[in-house]
């Protein structure tokens, strides 16, 4: 445990006294909890099929090597970027994920897509962390139904 040297003038203000040597254990506390945040715009990470939206990830404490981050999506959106790169100097310097969302051929509502968020580094504490995710909601145009009017004949009878 640390040790500090405090040493604190006796006797009252203006006075000359002696000196008193305090010796105190000090217990430091490491608040720097490693992982990767993400970030999604307000309102959650929401995607129309066909467009594309954008969320940020940055590191939570400064790591001693490079971390890499492979981002991995499911069949339903894909990332413009699937690695990202972070330093000991870039570290809290948020990066920007574009995700689209894809179009495709099936009436499917409102759905998910997943992104997974793999970190490797010669850090051991960052080589350790399990995956993060994040969840996107979209949304199938195709899905809405368009309205439909219903002409009826009008038949007209004379006296």
């Amino acid at each position: 445990m640390p040790k500090c040297r405090f040493i604190i003038p006796k006797g009252r203000p203006g006075e000359q006294g002696n000196l008193v040597l305090i010796l105190a254990l000090l217990h430091i506390v490491d608040n720097d909890i490693p992982g990767l945040a993400l970030i999604p715009p307000d309102g959650g990470l929401t995607i129309r099929e066909g467009l594309t939206n954008t969320y940020h990830t940055a590191l939570t404490s400064q790591p001693t090597h490079l971390v890499t981050v492979t981002l991995a999506t499911d069949d339903q959106i894909t990332v413009a970027s699937p690695v990202l790169y972070f330093t000991p100097i870039n570290w809290q310097q948020p990066q920007t994920v574009t995700v689209v969302a894809l179009d495709d051929a099936l009436t499917e509502g409102t759905h998910i897509g997943l992104i997974t968020h793999t970190l490797t580094s010669l850090d051991p504490i960052y080589a350790g962390l399990e995956p993060v995710s994040l969840t996107a909601t979209l949304f199938d145009p195709s899905s809405i139904k368009p309205q439909t009017d219903i002409y009826l004949p009008l038949i007209l009878t004379s006296p």
